[in-house]
């Protein structure tokens, strides 16, 4: 820059504003990519967000951007946040039963199949702001970026029952 030194200002030298407009507009998603591998949603706004606000159950991912059924989207019920500092990107672990039910509704298989709705109370701004709502057939927003599950499921427990003649196995 100029390199134009700041000088301190005491507190007894200060000045009022003269007007002070406080902050009325909601918070807004501008986009937000899916990582079906690592089971990671990251979303991205355009003014910083209260990351501990969050609330995983007004965030859905769904398959359509008009999801008419139960199977074409799914809420999330919990995840890990991975985000531990305020800021315009949230990421999300998902919960590992959101994530297989997402990969049994055949949600999330590729970009055209990836899209989120939020209702207000999914997060809030540095001001308690609620988040602009992404609506189911009026603004479900499409992924951005999108990364497919490349990793093959692994056998984690099994159980035969030799008196009923049945096997069962249990999957990552």
């Amino acid at each position: 820059m100029n390199e134009i030194s700041v000088r301190r200002i005491d507190s007894a030298s200060s000045i009022a504003a003269i007007d002070f407009i406080n902050d009325t507009i909601r918070p807004v998603i501008s986009n937000f990519d899916l990582d079906m591998d690592r089971g990671i949603l990251t979303v991205n706004f355009v003014e910083t967000i209260d990351v501990s606000s969050i609330n995983f159950p007004f965030i859905a991912v769904q398959r359509l951007f008009n999801a008419t059924t139960v199977k074409e989207k799914q809420f999330l019920s919990n995840g890990t946040l991975l985000t531990s500092e305020d800021g315009i990107s949230v990421s999300i672990e998902l919960d590992v039963n959101d994530l297989n039910e997402i990969k049994r509704k055949k949600i999330a298989r590729n970009s055209n199949s990836s899209f989120i709705v939020v209702k207000p109370n999914f997060i809030f701004d540095m001001n308690s702001r609620l988040v602009r709502p992404l609506i189911n057939g009026v603004s479900a927003m499409k992924v951005r970026n999108y990364t497919a599950d490349q990793t093959p499921p692994e056998l984690v427990s099994f159980e035969l029952d030799i008196n009923e003649g049945e096997l069962y196995l249990v999957f990552d």
